[in-house]
């Protein structure tokens, strides 16, 4: 199982919970990150921040 973490500290984080290891940055934005949504059909995660960018 993973789990996505977002916040205003400007990163997506994947944290891999059945190997117990170290979180991963897996995008970074310039502002705080405002939404995030995961589309688990194509394995898409789109993330927008406070100044209306998306990754």
């Amino acid at each position: 199982m993973t789990v996505f973490s977002e916040g205003c500290d400007k990163q997506v984080k994947i944290w891999p919970l059945m190997s117990c290891g170290q979180p991963m940055a897996a995008a970074v934005h310039d502002a705080p990150i405002k939404e995030m949504a995961w589309d688990p059909e194509i394995s898409l995660l789109v993330t927008g921040s406070w100044v209306k960018t998306l990754k």
